[in-house]
């Protein structure tokens, strides 16, 4: 997955380098949009999926994930687009606040399933 990721964000550098059709701002629409539209439908294609059919579940995931990759230089390069000198300081605190934000989900994550009737229905059985 992490392999199809990377390829596919040399793939999109190398279309929005090669393209001269394209102005910057729209190219990089272009990428976020097929980055975030494909693993959408990947693991909206999952919720078909049962148990029995685990190689395609398997191949949506990886699929979906490795299309991950067209993001990265849609919006990654956002920061060096508004404010070049600020890039890096930008860059930690938009990493500084998603990381934050992700500490959070579990904690309240845990107050939300911490009855049991809503950790069972985690279960397997």
């Amino acid at each position: 997955m992490y392999f199809g990721a990377l390829s596919n964000t040399v793939i999109s550098l190398c279309i929005a380098e090669k393209g001269d059709s394209m102005s910057p701002t729209p190219c990089d629409v272009c990428h976020v949009t097929a980055g975030a539209i494909v693993p959408a439908a990947m693991v909206a294609a999952n919720g078909f999926i049962d148990c029995t059919q685990w190689p395609g579940a398997i191949s949506f995931m990886t699929v979906g994930l490795s299309f991950c990759g067209f993001q990265y230089n849609g919006f990654l390069v956002n920061h060096l687009d508004l404010a070049p000198p600020f890039a890096g300081l930008l860059m930690g605190m938009g990493n500084a606040i998603g990381t934050t934000a992700r500490f959070w989900q579990r904690y309240f994550h845990g107050i939300i399933t911490s009855t049991s009737e809503v950790a069972n229905n985690y279960k397997s059985t």
